[in-house]
């Protein structure tokens, strides 16, 4: 095994513009390379201007030979390793590459690599150094303007520049002892290929559009001005901009109105609620509106689009904890914002690219923020297939719950010969026979289906109901409601227990296997410390430290990115479960895509996007939905349905 890593120079912020713009840019250079062959010591390679292959040739012939011998070559984030090598001339291919981070990923554990060696002990001596992020400060980035060199470097920081040798040869000794501490039981043959089929599709990348993304910066950007303006003039100057909170809160406390928060959510309520001052109102109205004037997105697609018009890096196999979700980069294309629903994206593209966009809508922001998936369009001769999965975190559930009558309900759905799921879900709560439920009934059984499924109750449905424009409930017609939902779905009811109670057994019964319905078992491993909730494609959902202290906790990364102690229960089992269950689903139709020759460029929760021959769309779009909706082996009983559309810009149906 070969252990590689790599130390750079670059005078763009990677952090800003991703690693396929800074791999290429004509001012990155490799300073280090540093590397150990099997079990030897760490040796590191310092470039020292030259190019890399020279570089390698002249001070480690022995590192040559096993780049060409095709041996297992073991990176921590290899995507960026990867395309660095490849700008300077050195081609690793893919499928010789082992990444730590993507064990990682799989077992639920952190990515960052000094976070990863806290998170499995790893003795105080493999730990990054402590200056190590001042070293990188010093020589992987120009020096700070108000400096009188441009850059540092081995010259003119000579005793620094061993501390940042040693220090790249730490993290080699980091990386090997953290290959050895995690198990490599996730990394079955089916999900390597699909870790290269998603190192083919970021290098893939998506056409963006340019003119939009700029025109789109610039129409937000004019309307900010206004608006601080606005503030500014209603204030007095007493509040300068939006984002100063206190501010605003003192202003509104002057005319007698308390608010304990400015979140949306609450400020959208209170405006509702009326009866406030017209100043006050004026001025919570506008710190809405500039919150939308965010161009973060158009801002990282123009730092991060590559010179031939392509944004490259946008997903993270893995990224989502626990259950090998891909998580958004850069543009966290997993987050874009959904259109409102009067919205008509092609004329709103052509307004903003027009630059009228501001005499024709009463809130331009709005259109700037529906109209960013918009930005990602095929190129000439090209267009777009996009397919969704239909309800697939519904159909899992019940599939894995046993829920019967639900299961039957989607297949006479799909088969044309019964209603969809949410006029199914308000007759079997309430009674109502199918021909006699309404329009605003169906939309209860929604919301119910989107708060329900996952032990949800009041607070979930409150949640959905703001989300979806319904009437606030009486709080008695909420515990009716929810509990309508409960009693209709008797199994999924008892699988949150049963998934509790197979947590409690596997840990009272080391190496024991306890299942839950036909398709997942729970199984605990003493030694690793590890919880498994085995799914049928053949890998596991991982918790690590698993205990039962009054529920149900273990340790993981939570919301805020933080290692810590997460606590659980039976439907938040399930949520898990399912999300993963639903990836592989995802990730098996988009094998069998790639292998059918189709270019996938972008993938969205549930929905992939194939970018197609112009003239070859419509065919192209019957045969993609055909591989989404036909289960893989594993899940053979699994009813599925998908249904798309076909664009040249991408769109939300």
């Amino acid at each position: 095994m070969l252990w590689l890593d790599t130390e750079t120079f670059g005078t763009i912020d990677l952090s800003k513009v991703g690693t396929y713009r800074y791999s290429s840019h004509i001012d990155t250079e490799v300073l280090l390379v540093p590397y150990a062959i099997d079990e030897g010591k760490p040796e590191c390679v310092d470039v020292d201007g030259r190019p890399l292959r020279e570089a390698l040739e002249e001070d480690a012939p022995e590192l040559v030979d096993r780049l060409e011998g095709g041996d297992q070559i073991v990176f921590h984030n290899s995507n960026f390793d990867r395309h660095v090598w490849y700008h300077q001339g050195v081609e690793i291919p893919t499928d010789w590459i082992t990444d730590t981070m993507v064990i990682a990923y799989t077992l639920g554990l952190p990515g960052n690599l000094d976070r990863l060696g806290e998170a499995l002990r790893l003795p105080e001596h493999l730990r990054k150094i402590k200056k190590g992020k001042q070293l990188i400060n010093r020589f992987c980035k120009p020096a700070p303007k108000n400096h009188k060199a441009y850059r540092y470097d081995r010259y003119t920081h000579t005793a620094e520049w061993d501390e940042f040798v040693q220090y790249a040869k730490n993290d080699i000794l980091a990386m090997r002892e953290i290959y050895k501490r995690m198990p490599k039981h996730n990394i079955t043959p089916l999900e390597r290929e699909i870790w290269l089929l998603d190192q083919r599709i970021n290098d893939r990348g998506v056409k963006v559009d340019m003119r939009l993304v700029k025109a789109a910066i610039k129409l937000a950007n004019e309307r900010q001005e206004e608006v601080t303006a606005e503030i500014q003039d209603l204030t007095w100057g007493q509040v300068d901009k939006h984002t100063k909170s206190q501010a605003i809160k003192d202003y509104c406390a002057e005319y007698g109105v308390k608010m304990p928060n400015l979140q949306k959510e609450y400020i959208t309520s209170r405006l509702l609620q009326g009866g406030l001052p017209e100043e006050v109102e004026r001025l919570l109205q506008l710190r809405l509106e500039a919150n939308k004037a965010t161009v973060s997105k158009y801002t990282a697609l123009g730092a991060r689009t590559s010179e031939d018009g392509r944004l490259r890096g946008g997903f993270q196999y893995g990224g989502a904890a626990r259950t090998l979700r891909w998580a958004g980069r850069g543009v966290q294309l997993h987050n874009l914002a959904r259109p409102d629903w009067w919205l008509d994206q092609e004329l709103a593209v052509d307004a903003v690219l027009g630059g009228y966009a501001d005499l024709i809508y009463p809130d331009p922001l709005d259109v700037v923020k529906g109209v960013v998936r918009g930005a990602f369009v095929a190129p000439k001769g090209k267009a777009f297939a996009v397919s969704d999965l239909s309800n697939i975190e519904g159909r899992i559930s019940a599939h894995v719950a046993g829920e019967d009558w639900k299961i039957e309900a989607f297949r006479l759905f799909d088969a044309g010969q019964g209603p969809d799921i949410y006029i199914k879900t308000y007759s079997e709560s309430f009674g109502v026979p199918i021909d006699k439920v309404t329009k605003d009934q169906r939309q209860i059984g929604k919301v119910q289906e989107l708060a329900g499924g996952y032990q949800g109750w009041v607070g979930a449905w409150r949640t959905f109901e703001a989300a979806y424009g319904l009437p606030e409930a009486d709080e008695d017609d909420v515990v009716e409601i929810m509990g309508n939902w409960r009693d209709a779905h008797p199994a999924i009811r008892r699988c949150w227990g049963n998934l509790e109670q197979a947590w409690k057994l596997a840990l009272n019964n080391p190496g024991k296997a306890y299942r839950v319905g036909k398709h997942v078992s729970f199984r605990y491993y003493p030694k690793r410390d590890l919880m498994t909730v085995w799914l049928p494609s053949g890998r596991f959902v991982p918790y690590l430290h698993p205990r039962f202290e009054g529920g149900i906790k273990y340790k993981g990364l939570n919301d805020k990115g933080l290692w810590t102690w997460i606590e659980s229960y039976g439907g938040k089992l399930l949520e898990n479960i399912v999300q993963a269950f639903a990836r592989d689903v995802l990730a098996h139709a988009m094998l069998e895509l790639d292998k059918l020759g189709y270019s996938i460029v972008l993938h969205v929760h549930d929905e992939v996007v194939v970018e197609v021959p112009a003239s070859e769309v419509e065919d192209a779009l019957d045969k993609i939905n055909e591989v989404l909706a036909t289960p893989p082996a594993w899940a053979s009983d699994l009813p599925l349905a998908a249904a798309g559309f076909t664009s040249k810009r991408y769109r939300k149906e």
